[in-house]
């Protein structure tokens, strides 16, 4: 993101970031800090929560695949 932004022309009324691209950097740093202090004290429970997360995705993908994919009630 902080590459193309860069390169990109900023289209008119584009939302400029205070202190760009500090801002976001900050941000990525935190939440990295934050995730190892997270995994660091307890990897088993962080294992858990992944495998939790990562057994979601099929049921989310089925989910959206009936979603995108089913015609529309016809209203008669």
């Amino acid at each position: 993101m902080i590459a193309t932004r860069g390169h990109r022309r900023e289209p008119p009324g584009a939302f400029r970031v205070p202190a760009w691209p500090v801002t976001p950097l900050l941000f990525i740093a935190a939440a990295i800090y934050v995730v190892i202090g997270t995994v660091r004290p307890n990897p088993a429970n962080a294992l858990l929560g992944v495998t939790i997360l990562a057994l979601g995705i099929p049921a989310h993908r089925a989910r959206l695949s009936v979603v995108l994919f089913t015609p529309p009630h016809a209203d008669s």
